[in-house]
């Protein structure tokens, strides 16, 4: 309609369609007076759509593309923006190039690099970002130095949103990263007032770099948040949380809450996090309520931490409503919490259900999840009847390859107490493997291997890691040090507090039937463990 006061009338036509409402025969000046309202928007006919294409020049076609998008007519759209990228307008070869990767249903990737180069190579700088952004994230295999080439083109013409992408580019999909270029290219961009390159800039600082520099990182993450960048509010609660200290837990808060009540899911699921396993005391209340906000937004993670509140925290503890979360978080993929179902399954439930167990088990290891194989190990030599030493040892050593201390700690075990005959040779070099590794019921495993079950003992080989074993706080081995009837406790059993009685290892086989996550986070990555517990960073984002 022209504006009011504009002195012209323009005459609309309506046209009555068959279900009895009305629609309009639109020209490229004209969209429906009642649409961007509460109602739904009035149809128009297909064949009023290709008249006004038919008499559109390139100019108006751009229009009509447009208008036909609003109503998510994409076939108009695309036949219009062709019209107009034809006769050479970039700013359509741009939106092809988009609606072509991003909308189109399947993908036709190939005439959206068609129609990107072109507008790059006529200078537009979006398609110059358009087409990195292709080759690197959609096409396969990536074409990395094709994406940098075009990224800086856009960056050294000015275009902030390249210099971002750059920048991810050279910190996660490069190979080593090149984080001094990374660093230089978010700073251009942050410093130009780009408030994705803040955020990306400030998780660089704070997790990438060596040293960290959190506050550097802190100050670029403020500066997004204050800026509105939900992301950078759920990181910046996550830094203050996990990476200072001592910890700003207030602070925290009040940015993850400002984030989720935004409506950003990573944070509503950080929030959780945090409200469940870092205030003291804990809300849990407040931590569910704001998982399930999170879960209903699409966080399967959020299922599975809904599984843990409900199984470990809550009392009592609602196991099935936990194995109710479990299942969406499993069904979804979630491979921890396919372990953490198996876990429920076999240790918690009552009566056990081993089956259902082995079945979640064998799908998060044979899906990668090593903390699922060394359980497995676990279920099949202890728990199902008859135990099943060989499928146990396989999982114990897939896992032990994957550099899972427990499991190493665990094959020793099988292997010095259950198998038949017994393999002490092959025990003690697991045993060690994982006691080098810092594993504390290794060390005092070994010492009883060492002192009790070796042919001609070897006494200062077990004082030796019982000793190690005792100053990182194993209270078995300072027992079985300060045991005056053993053979190594005479010389230890002054040790004031050291009991007098001698723990054998095979008992420890079940004690590793928890389920984490890596101790830290890695950076941009969806998740990071805290107590078993998840916190989300937000990933750096490329401009699309």
């Amino acid at each position: 309609m022209p504006p009011r006061g504009a002195g012209r009338v323009a005459a609309l036509r309506t046209v009555p369609l068959a279900d009895g409402t009305r629609g309009y025969r639109v020209f490229d000046y004209l969209i429906a007076q009642d649409d961007n309202q509460t109602d739904a928007p009035r149809p128009i006919p297909t064949t009023f759509w290709d008249q006004a294409l038919q008499r559109a020049n390139p100019e108006d076609a751009f229009t009509i593309g447009i208008t036909a998008y609003e109503r998510s007519n994409l076939q108009i759209t695309r036949s219009a923006w062709e019209i107009s990228a034809t006769a050479g307008n970039t700013a359509a070869m741009v939106n092809l190039g988009v609606l072509l990767s991003d909308y189109l249903q399947p993908p036709d990737l190939d005439r959206a690099c068609v129609w990107y180069e072109r507008a790059a190579t006529a200078g537009h700088t979006d398609g110059m970002v358009g087409l990195g952004n292709l080759l690197s994230d959609s096409v396969r295999p990536p074409d990395l130095e094709g994406a940098r080439t075009w990224y800086e083109r856009a960056a050294t013409a000015g275009n902030t949103d390249a210099m971002n992408n750059l920048g991810n580019l050279l910190c996660h999909s490069v190979r080593p990263p090149d984080l001094v270029g990374a660093r230089t290219w978010y700073e251009r961009a942050a410093t130009a007032g780009n408030i994705l390159a803040m955020n990306a800039l400030g998780l660089l600082l704070a997790y990438e770099l060596q040293p960290p520099d959190l506050k550097g990182g802190r100050n670029w993450l403020e500066r997004g948040a204050t800026a509105g960048d939900t992301d950078a509010m759920n990181n910046l609660g996550v830094l203050l949380a996990y990476e200072l200290q001592p910890p700003d837990l207030e602070g925290a808060r009040a940015w993850l809450e400002r984030a989720a009540t935004a409506g950003n899911a990573d944070a509503m699921f950080s929030l959780g996090v945090l409200l469940a396993g870092k205030v003291r005391p804990p809300d849990l209340e407040g931590a569910r309520s704001w998982y399930e906000a999170a879960a209903t937004a699409g966080n399967t993670s959020a299922l599975n931490n809904l599984g843990i509140l409900l199984a470990s925290q809550m009392q009592p503890p609602d196991l099935e409503g936990a194995r109710v979360w479990y299942e969406r978080a499993a069904t979804a993929g979630d491979t921890i919490a396919m372990a953490n179902l198996g876990g429920l399954l076999a240790g918690q439930v009552q009566p056990p259900d081993l089956e259902g167990a082995y079945v979640w088990y064998e799908r998060a290891a044979t899906a990668g999840n090593i903390g699922a194989m060394n359980s497995l190990g676990i279920l099949l030599s202890s728990k199902m009847q008859p135990p099943d030493l060989e499928g146990a040892r396989g999982w114990y050593e897939a896992a032990a390859a994957a550099g899972n201390t427990n499991a190493m700690n665990n094959i020793g075990a099988m292997l010095a107490y259950q198998v038949q005959p017994r393999d002490l040779e092959a025990a003690r070099t697991w045993y060690e493997r994982a006691a080098e590794a810092g594993h504390t019921l290794a060390m005092n495993s070994l010492g009883v291997l060492l002192c009790l079950e070796v042919q001609g003992p070897d006494l200062d080989g077990a004082r030796t890691w019982y000793e190690r074993a005792a100053d990182a706080g194993n209270t078995d081995a300072m027992v079985n040090l300060g045991n005056r009837q053993s053979a190594v406790g005479s010389a230890a059993a002054s040790r004031p507090g050291w009991g007098t009685r001698l723990v054998r290892t095979r008992r420890q086989l079940r004690k590793y039937q928890r389920h984490g996550l890596p101790r830290h986070p890695a950076v941009g990555s969806t998740a990071a463990s805290r107590s078993g517990w998840r916190t989300r960073l937000a990933r750096t984002r490329r401009h699309r």
